[in-house]
């Protein structure tokens, strides 16, 4: 129906090219299928007619930016800014997003906040933004303050109270903030996503005061109102695709191609929580590493041109091999244009090591490892988001994490020589030892750094940026020794 529905409306446009209505259709028509390059291009020919349409450039710059034609799109708002849209503070947040997100250009981005501030100093997009760039940046004065003139001008915007209990540690389970959140969870007018936002900052609280029982009671309830508004994990179709994957990868794939890139990229993967923030962070400490933090160049390439993945590959030319290889490597030298290595730290990654073997057959794979309860708790523990579904059930985290190992395993038999292991426990009890191999593998010498990598200044944008702003500490290590009368189930996995 869509394509009939392109077709009439391409055709009106042939009529009617100034129909700014007609536009905004076949834009949100593309987009809906979420073929942004189509959806964006609708407004090239009505923009080169109407000059001065300012909400046009603003729906352009919206489309350019689902398209990642980021700089584009910050051209595209500028002109509507220009031309004195309503709202501008509107604008400066976007182009914030654009800057921080994907272009990784925080002071900018900060800028830019700032100026949305100076137009309505009681934006709470703007204010809400600007804690989450200080609070990436391990300013947790600044993020606090933000986050609290947001609670000032709105008492009802929990999201940002909840943000705040991210940030702060409790020792008292009076505390005026956990109180205000316990409110919080009783307000009848509360949205779904923010009240589970809410529950699991009073888990975070509670575990910070030893009040495990209470915890994993606000974790539990979290969870199970997240799963209620999510997709299902589906186990066994998550079995069958680590299945194709091996099979695919276990032919001689990689060998039937010449070399398509001498690059050498660094990749840290494994599960989320298992101490892969932290292994980048002591990496990033080092003068010729940079953080790249999550990079999602391989997850977009397998939900669009490489889809079905992994059957895809069986049937790709090395021609688009050596395209994808050169923009991936032109994606890293665009955003860290100055950086000798840049380390990707997509957990996920481990989904594509035999992909990325074909592209780069000099790539190295660090495989973060961490105690089973552990992490399938500390996965528990946070709001991952609907891609990861199965964070939702602690049996569905336990299959996911042991359908993770089984991989990896095919992983280190097929390419033994470009993995490294690193166990986050063992990082914990000699660093020294642990970080040594870890340079070693890459090539890379000793320096002293790399053990006050908490004192870096740079961007950390996962759920670890506070625990990684501080020397390497041991209490996460067995913590579910704290919970393990809650997870009978778990404990026979």
């Amino acid at each position: 129906m869509s394509e009939n529905l392109i077709k009439k409306l391409k055709q009106s446009l042939k009529n009617n090219p100034s129909n700014r209505v007609l536009v905004d259709q076949l834009a949100n028509v593309y987009a809906q299928r979420k073929d942004w390059h189509n959806a964006s291009e609708c407004y090239e020919v009505y923009l080169a007619l109407n000059k001065q349409d300012a909400d046009g450039f603003f729906n352009y710059a919206y489309n350019l930016r689902f398209a990642e034609k980021y700089e584009q799109s910050i051209v595209q708002y500028r002109k509507a800014l220009a031309l004195h849209i309503s709202q501008p503070e509107e604008i400066h947040v976007n182009i914030a997003v654009i800057l921080a997100d994907y272009l990784r250009l925080e002071e900018q981005a900060i800028n830019e906040l700032k100026i949305a501030l100076k137009i309505n100093k009681s934006y709470i997009p703007a204010l809400y933004n600007l804690a989450n760039l200080y609070e990436n940046e391990g300013d947790r004065e600044q993020a606090q303050l933000f986050f609290s003139a947001i609670i000032k001008i709105n008492p009802k915007y929990y999201d940002a109270l909840a943000r705040l209990a991210q940030i702060k540690k409790f020792s008292d389970k009076s505390d005026e903030l956990i109180t205000k959140l316990l409110v919080a969870c009783d307000d009848h007018n509360i949205n779904p996503s923010t009240k589970i936002n809410v529950y699991f900052a009073l888990g975070k609280a509670f575990d910070d005061c030893g009040e495990y029982e209470k915890a994993f009671h606000f974790f539990q309830q979290a969870n199970k109102l997240d799963k209620n508004i999510s997709t299902t994990y589906d186990a066994v179709a998550h079995e069958k695709f680590i299945e194709n994957i091996t099979e695919v990868f276990n032919s001689k794939l990689s060998e039937s191609f010449t070399t398509i890139s001498d690059a050498e990229p660094i990749f840290i993967c494994g599960m989320f929580r298992s101490g892969s923030t932290l292994v980048e962070q002591i990496l990033a400490a080092h003068p010729k590493l940079t953080a790249g933090g999550e990079r999602e160049f391989f997850i977009r390439l397998v939900e669009s041109s490489l889809s079905p993945y992994p059957s895809s590959v069986l049937s790709t030319e090395l021609e688009k091999f050596n395209v994808i290889a050169q923009d991936y490597l032109n994606e890293l030298e665009d955003t860290f244009p100055e950086a000798d290595y840049i380390i990707d730290k997509r957990p996920e990654n481990y989904l594509f090591v035999g992909l990325i073997k074909i592209l780069f057959p000099k790539a190295r794979f660090i495989y973060t490892e961490r105690n089973f309860l552990d992490n399938c708790l500390s996965v528990y523990f946070l709001r991952l988001g609907n891609r990861m579904n199965y964070s939702l059930d602690l049996l569905d985290t336990a299959h996911y994490y042991n359908m993770q190992s089984q991989l990896m395993n095919f992983w280190q038999t097929k390419y033994s020589h470009s993995i490294h292991t690193i166990n986050y426990d063992e990082l914990i009890k000699q660093p020294k030892h642990e970080i040594s191999q870890l340079l070693q593998f890459l090539n890379l010498g000793w320096d002293e750094d790399c053990l006050n990598f908490h004192k870096i200044k740079n961007t950390v944008k996962t759920a670890s940026v506070w625990q990684v702003r501080k020397p390497l500490y041991s209490t996460s290590s067995g913590r579910w020794k704290n919970y393990k009368e809650y997870i009978p189930n778990l404990l026979e996995k």
